[in-house]
């Protein structure tokens, strides 16, 4: 999961930064399995899949 976000690099120092991240990764999750959801109905996608097709999407936005 670490990886595949690119959350791995997050600094840790605080306390704050540690409840940060969590925050961070449950936000990123819970966008992750909403978007999961809405497509599974269309396309069978696994949660990887769901993040490739999110930056599939982000790219073509970036370019139109």
């Amino acid at each position: 999961m670490k990886d595949l976000l690119d959350l791995d690099q997050y600094p840790m120092w605080s306390y704050k930064s540690i409840e940060r991240y969590g925050s961070i990764q449950y936000l990123t999750y819970t966008y992750l399995e909403c978007k999961h959801r809405e497509w599974s109905q269309t396309q069978k996608l696994t949660l990887g899949g769901t993040v490739r097709h999110i930056r599939m999407e982000h790219l073509g936005n970036l370019v139109v």
